[in-house]
C-alpha cells in the first residue's frame, strides 16, 4: 500500500511537470516566438493579375520595400526571416516580370546573416502592384505574403504582327544597362512577349542603354541600328542580321539638296522654313550671279532636318516650284496721216 501511494504521487508529479512544461512552451512561443521560416515561393495567375506567393511559418517579421525604375525592379528586405535553400535566381515569363531571386544577406565581413534575406523582382517595367499578408487558414499552417501585379494587356493573336504600322506587340519597356552584351540585351527584350528570335554568330558587340517607357519596336531599332544591325519579322520570328546599307535613324539629322526650276531660292526658303522642325535649318544658294539667268534658274535649297519631316518639305517645294503663266503683251504702231 505504501509503495502504491508513492507510485501514484510520482505519476501525478510527472503529469504536473508535463503540463507545466507545455504551458511554459506556449508562453515562450507567445512572448518569444521562433524566427519565421520562408518555406515556399511560387507564382499564381488569374485573369488580370499575377501573384508571387511567399509562404512563412510565422508572421513576426519585418520587411522594407525598395522600388527602382532604372533598371526596373522591386526589392523586399526581410528581417527576422530564415531561408534554408540558399541563393537562387528563377527565370519566368509572367510579363512584365522576367525573373526573381532570393539572396541571403551578408555583413561587412561577408558572413551570412541567419535571419536576413532579400527578395528581388526584375521587370521590363515596374507594374502596379499590391502587398497582402494573409494569416494561416484551415489545414494550411503557413502564413502567406502575396505580391499582386497587373498583367500586360497584350493580345495573343498572331494578327498583331501583320500590321504595317505596328510590327510588334504594343509593349512598353524601360531599360538601363552599362556596357552589356548586345545579344543578351536583345534576348531579354524579345523574351518578355515570348517572341522567337534568330541571330547569327556574326552578331556581337556591347551597348549602353538607358530607355524609359518606349515601345519594343523603338527599343530594337535604336539598339540594333547604332551597332549596324537590322531586324525584320518572318513567320512570327525576329531575325537579326548585319545592316546591308547604313540607315539614318529617326533622331538623326539629314541634309538634302533641292534644285529649283522656276522660283528663286530666297522666296521658297521663307515658305519651307515654316514647316521645319525646331532642329531644322535651310539655306538658299545660287550657282551664278549673272543677271541674264531666268528667275529661279539653277537656284538650290540646302535643307537639314529630321528624316521623318522631309515628306512634308518635299510637298511644299513641289507645290510652289511651278511654272507661272506667261502674259504676252503685243504693241503695234499704226501710221496715220493727219489732214
Amino acid at each position: 500500500m505504501k509503495y502504491s501511494n508513492i507510485a501514484q504521487k510520482f505519476f501525478i508529479y510527472q503529469l504536473f511537470l508535463i503540463i507545466l512544461v507545455a504551458k511554459s512552451d506556449n508562453y515562450k512561443n507567445k512572448f518569444f516566438p521562433p524566427t519565421p521560416v520562408l518555406n515556399e515561393i511560387y507564382i499564381q495567375e488569374n485573369d488580370k493579375s499575377y501573384i508571387l506567393v511567399l509562404e512563412f511559418s510565422g508572421t513576426n517579421f519585418d520587411y522594407v520595400t525598395n522600388e527602382t525604375f532604372a533598371p526596373p525592379s522591386l526589392s523586399l528586405l526581410f528581417k527576422n526571416v530564415k531561408w534554408e535553400k540558399g541563393n537562387f535566381v528563377k527565370k519566368c515569363d509572367q510579363n512584365p516580370l522576367y525573373q526573381y531571386s532570393i539572396n541571403v544577406q551578408r555583413n561587412v565581413n561577408q558572413k551570412e546573416y541567419k535571419d536576413r534575406i532579400k527578395l528581388k523582382l526584375d521587370f521590363t517595367r515596374v507594374p502596379e502592384y499590391t502587398l497582402k499578408l494573409e494569416p494561416a487558414r484551415g489545414n494550411n499552417k503557413n502564413h502567406t505574403l502575396k505580391i499582386v501585379y497587373t498583367k500586360n494587356n497584350v493580345k495573343k493573336s498572331s494578327k498583331k504582327y501583320s500590321s504595317g504600322l505596328r510590327r510588334l506587340p504594343p509593349s512598353r519597356i524601360s531599360l538601363n544597362f552599362q556596357d552589356a552584351k548586345l545579344v543578351n540585351v536583345v534576348r531579354m527584350l524579345v523574351s518578355q512577349d515570348n517572341l522567337n528570335l534568330i541571330m547569327g554568330e556574326d552578331v556581337s558587340g556591347r551597348v549602353t542603354v538607358s530607355l524609359d517607357d518606349v515601345s519594343l519596336e523603338t527599343a530594337l531599332d535604336a539598339i540594333l541600328h547604332v551597332n549596324d544591325y537590322e531586324w525584320f519579322i518572318q513567320d512570327n520570328i525576329i531575325i537579326v542580321q548585319p545592316m546591308k546599307t547604313k540607315k539614318v535613324m529617326s533622331g538623326e539629322l539629314l541634309t538634302r539638296m533641292f534644285r529649283l526650276k522656276y522660283v528663286t531660292g530666297t522666296i521658297l526658303s521663307d515658305a519651307v522654313s515654316e514647316v521645319l522642325t525646331p532642329r531644322g535649318k535651310i539655306r538658299a544658294l545660287s550657282s551664278t550671279a549673272s543677271t541674264n539667268m531666268e528667275p529661279g534658274e539653277k537656284d538650290i535649297l540646302l535643307v537639314t532636318d529630321l528624316p521623318t519631316n522631309f515628306s512634308l518639305i518635299e510637298g511644299v517645294i513641289r507645290s510652289l516650284d511651278v511654272e507661272s503663266d506667261q502674259i504676252n503683251i503685243a504693241v503695234k504702231f499704226i501710221e496715220t496721216a493727219l489732214k
